[in-house]
């Protein structure tokens, strides 16, 4: 399967914003929804979007649409049980809170 790179709006913009997104990612891994992700680069300077690289284009589709939801309110917060989980049991030092 050819790996797929997609575009992801963080807020709040930069680093904090990618780790929110990292852990929503984490959490989608955690429940087996999807693969790997890796992080890719900064679009703008502004850090305003991200790349994101998935193993598939049916991973990316799926983590996109889930964060789309979640940054429109229509799905809770990822917990942070579950993000720590998929990280090899490390805890989360950040509370989700939708924007």
């Amino acid at each position: 399967m050819p790996e797929t790179t997609s575009l992801f709006a963080l807020s709040p913009s930069g680093l904090s914003g990618m780790v929110k997104l990292g852990l929503h990612l984490d959490a989608l891994k955690g429940k087996g929804t999807i693969a790997d992700w890796h992080p890719g680069r900064w679009e703008t300077y502004k850090k305003e979007r991200t790349g994101i690289r998935f193993d598939s284009a049916e991973d990316a589709a799926i983590a996109a649409k889930s964060w789309a939801a979640y940054a429109a309110g229509e799905v809770p917060a990822p917990s942070q049980e579950s993000a720590a989980a998929s990280a090899g049991g490390a805890k989360a030092s950040l509370a989700l809170i939708p924007s």
